[in-house]
């Protein structure tokens, strides 16, 4: 039992700060809440060089784009942030908060956005009239959904700093009127109590009377008189008193955006920026003492908690204290829990950072202020989880996560999409699908009768990805592949097999030459010409992992091409996954550097390149 002792409070020193009492009840209201996992993240790479969360798919919604609207937001819009999911009437509601250019500066307005299966969705709509700062309605969005008692959908906004304003969405996807939540708050809207439907009246007060949902709203109602909360927001003593790196000080009273969730136990435990956190044992009529949760390295990025369908616990949150100059809103990760309680295994949600496309204010940059589906807001079929979130400020992405959420595979991959459904999830592949860069399972590709992956290309600043995770292992193995371009002038296409940790072993890609290449540590070696329309066999062969040895064999019709042999960089012990991608791998860092204008040439999509996979074999 020392031993045991000695262990933690040593894993502590090594793994993470401690802010708060060293001797804390784990589960109780000084740490309601702790990750025992590591934080050992590589800033240089957009996945943090953590491992991916198995079979997670990432689509894009809304991509930004300003001389063409009708190919972005209906209005030519570059911010676009706070997105938030419900499933209702079945189908998924996304909705956001947008600007011209910067957060909250001039006008703004709220998009909504519906899709029957989460990966089709509508074009954008506004879900409420346009605004301007100071003048009209004020984006306040945290958690905007709220199906009531009688299944009535209502969605809310903050209006000015002191009251709320709300609307119903019915069936048929149209709305009601405009109202405000709260009497004498506003001269241009009517109170809801006001109404002719008695129904949308009962369904506000149900709302109102939620101590489960109205601590999400705090933020906007804090200065008013209007609702009573029973929650210990921290005043600003006690917000000095804890270790919130790179705080600014001139922001007052945190307790802001909320994530509630029930652990195991029954207890409810709220989590807000910064890893603050209290808890709740009466069904939120009562709060605990708000405390930093010392083992929750976040700063102003929000957190969603929620329970899965296997009855176990996900955290998801961007881990990062930042740094004196900002901070850094990636990789977006979970961790997990079977009792809501002590959380692992850290595993990336969404880990790429594609180049940030327009200058705006307080845009950081990467995935950032995740929300999912909260309990009673809908279930989707399925046991997925589902979150919203945006890039850049600018992106709006879903992501659908597995569940189980598993870190690894077990089984020998053979994949030949024959039994997947066209358009349908890609089981067991991680997707990373851009709206100018779709990955589907298509059955009609050329040359084929059977169900294939398909990836498009057409974006300047982005790329298809698809990763394959395996069986980790240092032995020697054989991926093999059929692959087809339809074109030879639209590269690269490229594929390596990586580590656990993210690193390039054997690499291979297609260039727009014409040419298959591969690499020999660093060194381009050509082996065969490709061409359009053709379905090649490539194998890579790979010798123990030690021995960074590996050989490529291309089949193309004018026959077999083999490589002498190559060597991979030093460094990979073992290796568990193989990627595609429709473009070179990303760099961070100085390497990334921005300048003070719009990246140009980035509202006109590239001419489009295709490419298809098929009989995915590793052994």
């Amino acid at each position: 039992m020392k031993l045991w002792t000695i262990s933690i409070s040593l894993w502590m020193v090594l793994n993470g700060p401690m802010a708060g009492p060293i001797h804390a009840e784990v589960g109780g209201p000084d740490e309601p809440v702790r990750y025992v996992g590591d934080y050992h993240i590589d800033w240089s790479r957009s996945d943090g060089g953590k491992q991916p969360v198995v079979g997670v798919e990432n689509i894009q919604v809304i991509r930004a784009n300003r001389t063409h609207p009708e190919l972005g937001d209906g209005i030519g819009w570059t911010y676009h942030h706070s997105a938030s999911m419900v499933y209702w009437n079945n189908k998924f509601d996304l909705s956001s908060k947008s600007n011209t250019v910067h957060e909250d500066v001039g006008s703004g307005q709220i998009l909504l956005e519906t899709s029957e299966d989460g990966r089709s969705w509508s074009f954008p709509r506004q879900l409420y009239p346009l605004y301007e700062k100071g003048k009209s309605y004020n984006t306040g969005y945290r958690q905007p959904w709220y199906i009531s008692n009688d299944n009535r959908l209502l969605n809310l906004v903050g209006w000015s700093t002191n009251s709320l304003c709300v609307r119903e969405i019915y069936k048929d996807d149209t709305f009601s009127p405009v109202y405000t939540m709260f009497k004498g708050t506003s001269e241009k809207l009517p109170y809801y109590k006001t109404s002719p439907d008695r129904g949308f009246v009962k369904a506000c007060d149900d709302f109102l009377n939620d101590d489960l949902i109205m601590p999400f709203w705090w933020e906007v109602l804090r200065s008013t008189e209007h609702y009573d909360f029973k929650l210990n927001v921290p005043n600003q003593l006690r917000i000095d008193s804890f270790d919130l790196p790179y705080r600014n000080a001139s922001v007052k009273n945190w307790g802001k955006g909320a994530t509630i969730f029930h652990r195991k136990d029954g207890t409810a435990v709220i989590l807000w920026k910064f890893g603050l956190a209290a808890m709740s044992k009466d069904g939120g009529k009562t709060w605990s003492d708000a405390v930093k949760l010392p083992t929750i390295e976040t700063r102003m990025q929000m957190i969603h908690a929620q329970r899965t369908d296997d009855g176990r616990y996900a955290i998801l949150f961007d881990p990062d204290r930042g740094t004196p100059g900002g901070e850094r809103r990636y990789p977006l990760v979970a961790i997990t829990s079977d009792d809501g309680i002590t959380f692992d295994d850290m595993g990336v949600i969404h880990g790429e950072v594609p180049d940030q496309r327009f200058v705006g204010k307080s845009k950081e940059t990467g995935p950032s202020y995740v929300r999912g589906i909260y309990e009673g807001q809908g279930n989707p079929p399925g046991d997925d989880m589902w979150v919203g979130y945006s890039v850049n400020k600018e992106n709006i992405w879903v992501s659908r996560v597995p569940v189980p959420i598993r870190l690894s595979v077990d089984e020998p991959v053979d994949d030949t999409f024959d039994n997947m459904k066209a358009g349908g999830p890609v089981k067991d592949w991680n997707i990373y699908s851009p709206s100018w860069a779709r990955i589907a399972l298509v059955p009609d590709a050329p040359g084929s009768d059977d169900m294939v992956l398909e990836m498009r290309d057409k974006d300047p600043v982005d790329f298809a990805k698809a990763v394959r995770v395996f069986p980790e292992t240092d032995d020697a193995l054989t991926i093999k592949f059929n692959l087809m371009a339809r074109q030879t002038d639209k590269g690269p296409f490229e594929i390596e097999v990586n580590s656990a940790g993210g690193a390039k072993t054997a690499r291979v890609y297609l260039g727009s030459d014409g040419m298959v290449w591969a690499r020999d540590d660093e060194m381009p070696v050509a082996i065969c010409p490709y061409h359009p329309n053709d379905w090649m066999s490539i194998e890579i062969v790979m010798d123990k992992a030690a021995d960074r040895k590996y050989v490529v064999k291309v089949n193309t019709y004018l026959g077999e091409h083999v490589s002498q042999a190559l060597k991979y960089p030093d460094g990979p012990k073992t290796v568990e996954r193989v990627t595609f991608r429709t473009g070179h791998d990303r760099k961070l860092g100085e390497e990334r550097g921005r300048s003070d204008f719009d990246l140009p040439g980035t509202d006109e999509p590239d001419p489009e390149a295709v490419f298809y996979i098929d009989n995915v074999k590793i052994q």
